[in-house]
């Protein structure tokens, strides 16, 4: 077998991207048509959220995909309010979310009209 020798370079090496460096929105004000992910702390449910560009929203979980005629989204800079009808037992959830466009974190606590509240950590989800 034959291994070639390869000579040090001058240059350092190129540094690998971490997990910290996957892209996401430079600004909240981009939200339109993104969806993001993450698990209810509380609750431990995975849930999505996708932001359609016509200010609705919709989310997904285990049971399905599911959005109410008044579920909707706006944005006032970093800051995201949005209402999503959980149906049955859970109710209307209000929720307010703080971008970090350093970090691409979505942070989002809500309260459901059923008394229901908890933080949920959102991250794009990017194809």
């Amino acid at each position: 077998m034959r291994v070639d020798r390869v000579e040090p370079s001058a240059e350092p090496p190129a540094e690998t991207p971490s997990a910290e460096a996957e892209a996401h929105l430079e600004s909240l004000a981009l939200v339109a048509d993104t969806e993001w992910t993450g698990t209810d702390e509380e609750y431990r449910d995975r849930i999505t959220f996708l932001f359609h560009a016509d200010g609705s929203v919709a989310h997904r979980n285990t049971a399905g995909t599911f959005q109410g005629p008044n579920d909707t989204w706006t944005v006032d800079g970093e800051t995201i309010t949005f209402t999503a009808d959980y149906e049955g037992a859970f109710g209307v959830g209000t929720h307010i979310g703080r971008y970090d466009p350093v970090t691409g974190i979505l942070d989002v606590e809500y309260t459901t009209t059923t008394n229901r509240a908890s933080r949920i950590e959102l991250r794009q989800i990017v194809d």
